[in-house]
């Protein structure tokens, strides 16, 4: 949060760097999650659904991760994490 910098939900079922029960913590400190495929081939963009359901245990919605946000709210926060980044 100090950093201004987001966590990966990696949905790869072999790969999970981010355990469901730190999203609340997350969220707590304002820490943006995004929820990201890891797929290496087309096939893995299915991985992501399994990740999204795993994420609402943690209290994470729909609206929530974000890589859900448009483009122009993407584009600022990007702008305001580039500004409190040290």
């Amino acid at each position: 949060a100090e950093e201004g910098i987001s966590v990966e939900f990696n949905a790869n079922p072999h790969r999970l760097d981010l355990d469901w029960r730190w999203i609340p913590h997350a969220r707590r400190l304002g820490v943006p999650v995004s929820i990201n495929p890891d797929a290496h081939t087309p096939e893995g963009l299915a991985d992501a659904r399994a990740a999204i359901g795993t994420a609402a245990k943690g209290g994470l919605s729909t609206e929530d991760p974000l890589n859900h946000r448009d483009a122009g709210e993407i584009a600022e926060w990007l702008a305001s994490a580039k500004r409190t980044a040290r």
